[in-house]
């Protein structure tokens, strides 16, 4: 027992005592309270400056016995030896041991073996009291003083860090325990205190997890009556991840689909396991720091494994590294393996003393052979790097287990570095093959091939079993005859070998040359000497490949002085420039199906034939260009290709490793990133949902693209997570960071790379702006669709699993956009937008589509992929083109983004960027441009809205045909007025289009009052009977349709009066666009309030129109007043048409002879392929009420209006499901916000519940 007869030092004593038991009471509460932090996010208040449980401490707790105070206070120090977990980590010792300044009390300090012991903390502070103790020892007080600092200090951090960082909501997985994570690592719960990471969370993933430091990580229990957890597929072990095998093995799957396998578990058992396929599960490798001092040991040099015998582009490439290291004096062992085709080659290791460097040039899909054949002892006690070559822009998923087997990665082109860098933090490292001393290869002459001297060759060497589809070989043939035809001139010489791993594509290829007498082919066999002989021999070498893993017949062709002419893209790009050769302009396209190793949805180049047409007569005419070009290529490749550049590169790797050293780094051993494959279903998936996308025939794979530049961390992190947590599992998140400099973002980046196979990370090497990192990241995806995530925002649970069921549904959908809301700077959702379904007027209006937009990959690439002329409005851009090629043009409502609403944020302010509604502007002009549009672009009425002002064809007469009843009425502010005579006036004297006719259908003759008024205006009468004496205004209105002379005709009633010269124009030239047959405009009481900007559907059970009465002034939902859209209906008051829509719909409807006329005139446009358009650039004052006195709604036209356009009432296009039935406004339905998160999951959080 500790007992001090100082008031003071009791007093400090008693005080501290207090705050700890306070804090652990805080502790305990925090524990509890973690949850509904999580699930329900509490409002935004003030931070606490100081604990709160300083302020919360009872009374009676301050009067306890100063021994039971002892006894607490020793409880905190023994928690370290009675907790194992805490025990099994010494970092709360260390610090303690930091903070205690020993050498002032003459205090032994602990050595590093003591403090690693378990009990270290405990043991630490019982030998300090019995030091001080001691005869000259510091004294009890003096200790306890420092002892007491240290413990007031760590409770004060833990508890400012557990309150603040819960406050300010960082994203925490909810199986993660932070305040455990804190009590464990106090160093860090400081650090959070201080403001320099938001949460122990984040220390673990930046540092902790690779510093070995414990986590806990809780078993969460789901609430049964929403969520169940995931359920395992039958006759399956449950800890084997059937959906991820399968994911990672769509050939697996089509078996399992197609019953030829029972299960992925049946296959991986049988065959996948021994294939080493990924999806499975991981056998587990030893921990390579325990290899150290073995490695070591072994003396300084490189094991060198590959195809050193094999005639092939791998041999040539170990036989060139060998050559490298062997020009660097650096010790090799030489291994042979044989190929792998040779199934009956001995495959066993000499005898050897072994380096403690491996090289083994294995190809990433070759280490589980080799290791199966070879065994993974051979991997301990050396530095293993693995030279792997691969052709595409990213590697291979399914891959992602085979990194572990390294602990580097050698690469031959920057292009395969950024491809297997993607998905691990593995250094992968550029260090090009070797091409070198060719001159004493090429031994045979051009007569040895029988090539004439005075012809011009070109060339194609390429190895069937490199895959036809990538070398492309007909693209060159069908190049060639289009340029040359028969001519004698030149010669196309194809040389190509292993036909037999594909018949039916030299087939193919024997058919495309047939008859043509200056195409020659060769499919023998030619040894090494004579392949570089004939490299020699020719006179250009062609190559229109899709892609290259390096390009060894490019670099030696070059090597020789040979003028080259090779596709734009791949590993060539790195000796090949268009100051040393010619490049064939290409489009990237997804591979449309699997071939061999390169899966369907993948990228590679599409060569133009057209441009390589072009540079193939190029080369044969300018002599004097290609032997410049060739010159600078033979440069190029000689300087730094060869045999002493790539040994400079590879002993200066070595050097900075410390490889040499007697001494090895320990930190050159890193993770590559997960250790163990992560479970493809997220945990918090709902079991229906899991069930649901598991029954579907076809899964599509959502790739979802993200640019990255200077993010705050704790966005960057949100964003990332909040896909990590889909319930939709078959996905791919691809990142580029577009050359950021933020340290934050960096580290964030760097925490996901290898964590999970289906995030790929790439990098630009300098910033070149959003559209050409959104292009990259697209570029290295392989899913069929692509989703379009801001690095800053998040999206639902459920999004994906949303939109793949559309897609599903529906496996036509082109592209699709969903509803969206906004995260404020607190985390709380605002500014909720429900959109319209597809809506081609109101695009050219604003991008209204925004987020989030999904698109069919072969279609992105189609429309040109993002355009960096127009960053900043580069979406926008990507939509106006996908809208001319698309077909099927898809909307789900349901809110699944959240834009992150940021000061300066155009989520904040529209026109906070003045540069992004510049582009904005531009995209749409060359829309307009590019689709030979008569109009051009004008700005809207408000900034961010655009209007596309068509030019008016021709000089149509419009038909303005007025409904008049010749009465007079009260006007407020003007008395009483004669409404026709007011409306023709203002009509002649106001209307900026010339040619126009007044047809008055009256229902019976004017008055005289009303003639004299109109006398000298150009009008002419129509007499309409009433059938019965009743008002059928459908009736009228068809009549009034047979007397117009004019193609375009303006309905209209007589109690209105023209507010913009342009109205009539302004309808005019939307009704002149084929696809538009009906056009509404804006109408305002003449007290400044609406009275029409559009109607919609299933509002107050019928049609109603949007904002009405509300002050003409208004903005509305997303500036709708203000913009030119795409509704259901429009009023009658002032429609719009031409004849050939009433001939195709049959007019008006006069079984409704009241009441839904217009709309059900709308809809049966609509239903007959026209839009129905609102414009506010039409304005018109409306006495609405003077033309009719309004009665009760005839029960049986509504009946009748409800039975046959129910569909529409129920679900308007153009209105949202998610937005009330009650007003008028577009509030959100009161029922889903009832919903958990505001009814954001709309309609599958009810689902999830039943």
């Amino acid at each position: 027992m500790i007992n001090s007869q100082d008031p003071k030092e009791q007093s400090d004593l008693s005080s501290l005592l207090a705050k700890i038991a306070a804090n652990q009471e805080l502790v305990a509460t925090l524990r509890g309270q973690v949850e509904e932090f999580r699930c329900r996010p509490p409002k935004p208040v003030a931070p606490l400056r100081q604990p709160p449980a300083r302020q919360q401490l009872p009374a009676s707790q301050s009067t306890r016995r100063p021994e039971i105070r002892d006894r607490r206070l020793l409880e905190v120090l023994a928690r370290q030896e009675q907790d194992p977990s805490l025990a099994g980590y010494p970092g709360l010792a260390i610090k303690m041991a930091a903070r205690l300044r020993m050498h002032e009390f003459g205090l032994a300090p602990p050595s590093e073996q003591e403090l690693r012991r378990p009990g270290a903390l405990w043991r630490l502070f019982r030998k300090h009291l019995h030091e001080a103790r001691q005869p000259g020892g510091a004294g009890l007080d003096p200790v306890l003083r420092a002892w007491l600092r240290v413990l007031r200090a760590w409770l004060r951090a833990l508890s400012s860090v557990a309150i603040e960082s819960l406050r300010s909501r960082p994203l925490i997985p909810p199986e993660f325990d932070e305040v455990t994570y804190l009590l464990l690592h106090p160093d860090v719960a400081e650090t959070v205190a201080a403001g320099g990471l938001p949460s122990g969370y984040e220390h673990w993933v930046r540092y902790g997890q690779h510093e070995g430091r414990l986590a806990h990580f809780r078993k969460l229990q789901q609430n049964r009556s929403t969520v169940a957890s995931v359920r395992p597929h039958p006759n399956v072990p449950a800890d084997f991840d059937e959906d991820a095998y399968l994911f990672f093995n769509p050939d697996v799957a089509t078996a399992v689909d197609n019953r030829l396998v029972a299960s992925g578990y049946s296959h991986w058992s049988r065959f996948g396991r021994r294939e080493g396929r990924g999806g499975g599960p991981w056998e587990p490798l030893p921990d390579r720091s325990r290899f150290l001092s073995l490695m070591e040991s072994r003396p300084y040099g490189v094991n060198l494994y590959g195809f050193l015998s094999t005639a092939s582009g791998l041999g040539s490439a170990v036989r060139g590294c060998a050559q490298a290291l062997e020009s660097a004096r650096i010790p090799v062992h030489r291994i042979d393996i044989p190929g792998w085709q040779e199934r009956d080659a001995q495959r066993s290791l000499p005898e050897f003393s072994p380096y403690r460097i491996n090289l083994i040039q294995q190809n990433a899909d070759m280490l589980p052979r080799f290791a199966q054949a070879y065994g993974t002892d051979l991997l301990s006690g050396c530095y293993n790097i693995g030279y792997w070559l691969w052709e595409l822009p990213s590697a291979r998923s399914d891959w992602h287990h085979l990194y572990r087997y390294v602990d580097e990665i050698w690469v031959a082109s920057e292009f395969c570095r950024h491809a297997f860098q993607s998905l691990t933090r593995l250094p992968v490292t550029r260090v090009p093959l070797v091409v070198d001393g060719l001159e004493a290869k090429a031994v045979y002459p051009r007569e040895h091939f029988q090539l004439p001297r005075d012809v011009f060759v070109f060339a194609y060497i390429f190895d069937v079993s490199s895959y036809m589809e990538r070398k492309n070989p007909l693209c060159l043939i069908d190049a060639f005859k289009r340029e040359f035809g028969d001519s004698r001139d030149v010669l196309l010489y194809l040389k190509f070998f292993n036909t037999g791993y594909d018949e039916a594509n030299v087939r193919a290829l024997q058919e495309a040359i047939a008859g043509a007498p200056n195409i020659r082919t060769f499919s023998g066999l030619m040894d090494e000497n004579e392949i570089v002989s004939l490299q020699n021999a020719i006179d250009c070498f062609v190559s229109p490949h899709r892609s290259e893993g390096f390009g060894y017949n490019l670099a030696e062709s070059m090597y020789f002085g040979k003028p080259v002419i090779a596709t734009r893209y791949s590993s060539n790009l790195d000796f090949m420039r268009d100051d040393n050769s010619y490049l064939i302009d290409c489009a990237l396209v997804p591979i449309p199906q699997s071939v061999g190793p390169y899966l369907k949805g993948s990228v590679w180049a599409d060569p133009s034939t057209e441009h390589l047409s072009h540079l193939m007569r190029t080369v044969f005419e300018d002599a004097s260009g290609r032997q410049e070009r060739a010159r600078r290529a033979a440069g190029e490749i000689r300087a730094h290709y060869s045999a002493a550049a790539v040994e400079r590169i590879i002993a200066r790797r070595f050097e900075e490793l410390g490889l040499k050293e007697r001494r090895i780094p320990p930190t050159i051993l890193r993770s590559h990133g997960a250790s163990s494959q992560p479970p493809l279903f997220h945990p918090s998936t709902p079991a229906i949902l899991a069930e649901e996308a598991r029954g579907w025939t076809w899964k599509p794979v959502i790739s979802v693209v993200t640019p990255v530049y200077d993010v705050a961390g704790t966005y960057l992190r949100s964003c990332i997570e909040s896909v990590r947590a889909q319930y939709y599992p078959f996905w791919e998140l691809c990142l580029c960071d577009d050359g950021s400099t933020n340290p934050e973002t960096l580290e964030v980046l760097e925490s996901y790379r290898g964590l999970d196979p289906r995030i790929k990370i790439v990098r630009l090497d300098r910033n070149q702006g959003i559209a050409a990192a959104s292009n990259r990241a697209a570029e290295i995806s392989t899913g069929e669709y692509l989703a379009m995530l801001d690095h800053d925002d998040e999206v639902t649970p459920d999004a994906l699993f949303e939109i793949a069921r559309a897609i599903h549904a529906n496996p036509q959908i082109d592209f699709l956009y969903t509803d969206e809301d906004k995260l404020d700077e607190n985390g709380e959702i605002v500014d909720h937008y429900c959109k319209p379904d597809w809506s081609p007027e109101h695009l050219l209006s604003v991008n209204y589509v925004l987020h989030m937009l999904v698109v069919r990959k072969d279609l992105f690439y189609a429309a040109g992929q993002f355009c960096s002329e127009f960053s900043g409005a580069q979406d926008y851009d990507l939509v106006l083109r996908l809208a001319t090629r698309s077909q099927c043009i898809h909307h789900v409502p349901k809110i699944l983004y959240h834009w992150r609403k940021i000061p300066g944020s155009a989520a904040d302010v529209v026109d906070a960027k003045p540069a992004a509604l510049d582009a904005g502007r531009r995209a749409l002009e060359e829309h307009v441009r590019r689709n030979r549009i008569d109009a051009h672009v004008e700005p809207g009425l408000l900034p961010g809205l655009f209007r596309v002002r068509y030019r008016i064809r021709g000089n149509p007469l419009a038909s303005l045909c007025i409904l008049a009843g010749d009465r007079t009425a009260v006007v407020g502010g003007r008395g009483t007025i004669n409404l026709l005579e007011n409306f023709v006036k203002s009509i002649v004297q106001k209307t900026d289009y010339p040619n126009y006719e007044i047809v008055v259908v009256a229902d019976g003759s004017l008055s005289e009052a009303t003639e004299r008024a109109l006398d000298g205006i150009a009008y002419r009468t129509a007499r309409f009977a009433r059938a019965g004496g009743s008002f059928n205004f459908a009736k009228k209105a068809n009549f009034a349709f047979q007397q117009a002379r004019g193609r375009h005709i303006v309905l209209l009633n007589d109690d209105l009066e023209v507010i913009s010269e342009e109205w009539l124009s302004a309808m005019l030239e939307l009704l002149q666009q084929d696809s538009v047959g009906v056009v509404g405009a804006r109408l305002l009481f003449p007290e400044e309030r609406i009275q029409h900007v559009g109607i919609v559907l299933g509002v107050n059970e019928g049609a109603a129109h949007v904002y009405h009465g509300f002050p003409a002034a208004l903005v509305g939902y997303n500036a709708f007043t203000h913009v030119i859209r795409n509704y259901s209906a429009v009023t009658a008051a002032c429609m719009a048409t031409r004849k050939d829509v009433i001939e195709a719909t049959g007019g008006f409807d006069e079984q409704f002879a009241v009441d839904y006329n217009d709309v059900d005139f709308c809809l049966s446009a609509i239903r007959h392929g026209y839009g129905v358009v609102y414009t506010p650039h039409a304005e018109l004052y409306h006495f609405e009420g003077t033309s009719l006195a309004r009665r009760n709604q005839d029960p049986g036209e509504v009946a009748s209006f409800r039975n046959r356009w129910g569909d529409y009432v129920d679900c308007d296009p153009f209105y949202n499901p998610n937005l009330t039935r009650n007003r008028l406004d577009f509030s959100i339905d009161a029922e889903l916000a009832e919903w958990p998160d505001g009814g954001r999951l709309s309609g599958l959080a009810k689902r999830a519940s039943m």
